[in-house]
């Protein structure tokens, strides 16, 4: 996709484990993203640099899936316009796995994914198109793992909450791995950044196999109950009954300030149903503004949002650590730890 990097996003992410058959191909007539993507690619799954292939002719490309082995898994990523001339022709060989479109023009090639199901998506942001990746070979690896179980007789731990961390930095992506139940994921071991690039700005998600009650704190803090004068933390509960926003501070006398809650079945804890569910909150320093939501982190899907007294941007733009709690009963003592992903 021609024009510059939109690489902008830090996230946290367990790593992918690609089947080893598996090759990716890009098509592009720029490599400047591939470049970046693979790179990132590489270094959050157990692929090599020397499974992926760039091209910038169709005609390469072409030759490339054609003359593969029917025993490999090729996975395409294109621009729409490169690849328009030969879909027809190679969409129902074996050795092409699944195709993502990576172009500018969105809207244009949407309708493919209705006519050809190889079609994995059509993205203009390459973070989204990251996550869409390692996505659906995480699916298909817990597929080949339940089938694997069903005839060996054997039963799986269930994959049950897994956080990604999205702050923002410029032309790159940054992968961090929680190390325990309080963190800093800019701050932890063999990162160099010691801040956040922009502070005081981030989004976290929490996603859900398995519903469970959880309490997610961003503080300044790295003792979630410290109590000095200058602690400060943004508190998002979600369980069956209620989803609420609050703030702990001195001012409130360490305690608990509910500013926004909601009762709504369809927007507090969902109901298990074999399929993964996405809360997220975001918060912005510099207006003051935290939100929270289910499915897609978009303006339009948040559930509720709050504006604390302009004293407290300061507080938020200091936010340094993640706290979280997961457990059936939240005033539960000690804590229930989480783990991100089981196998």
């Amino acid at each position: 996709m021609a024009g510059d990097s939109v690489f902008d996003l830090i996230r946290l992410r367990k790593a992918t484990l690609v089947p080893l058959n598996t090759v990716f191909l890009w098509l592009d007539t720029y490599s400047t993203d591939f470049e970046k993507f693979k790179d990132q690619f590489c270094a959050e799954t157990s692929t090599m640099s020397c499974n992926w292939q760039f091209y910038d002719t169709k005609d390469k490309g072409y030759d490339f899936i054609k003359q593969a082995d029917a025993q490999q898994n090729i996975v395409v990523i294109s621009s729409g316009r490169m690849f328009a001339d030969i879909l027809n022709d190679l969409h129902d060989l074996r050795q092409l796995h699944s195709i993502y479109i990576y172009c500018n023009k969105k809207e244009k090639y949407e309708p493919w994914k209705d006519n050809y199901r190889k079609i994995c998506g059509i993205f203009d942001d390459p973070v989204q198109l990251f996550d869409q990746m390692c996505y659906n070979l995480d699916e298909e690896a817990r597929r080949s793992q339940l089938n694997i179980d069903i005839t060996n007789g054997t039963k799986s731990k269930v994959r049950t909450t897994a956080v990604k961390i999205h702050c923002l930095v410029k032309n790159e992506i940054k992968s961090y791995y929680q190390p325990s139940i309080s963190w800093c994921p800019w701050q932890v071991s063999g990162c160099t950044t010691t801040a956040l690039p922009i502070k005081g700005q981030g989004t976290i998600e929490v996603w859900q196999h398995k519903s469970v009650p959880f309490e997610l704190r961003i503080s300044n803090k790295l003792d979630p109950n410290d109590n000095a004068a200058n602690s400060y933390a943004i508190v998002l509960t979600v369980n069956v009954d209620k989803a609420q926003l609050g703030l702990v501070n001195a001012q409130c006398g360490h305690t608990l300030r509910a500013l926004d809650n909601t009762q709504e079945s369809h927007e507090v804890l969902q109901a298990d149903d074999s399929s993964w569910h996405c809360y997220w909150l975001t918060f912005y320093g510099e207006y003051r503004m935290i939100q929270y939501g289910i499915g897609e982190i978009r303006p339009r899907f948040k559930i509720l949002e709050v504006h604390p007294h302009e004293c407290d941007k300061i507080s938020i733009n200091n936010i340094s650590y993640l706290h979280m709690k997961v457990s059936n009963d939240l005033n539960n003592k000690p804590t229930v730890s989480f783990t991100i992903y089981l196998f």
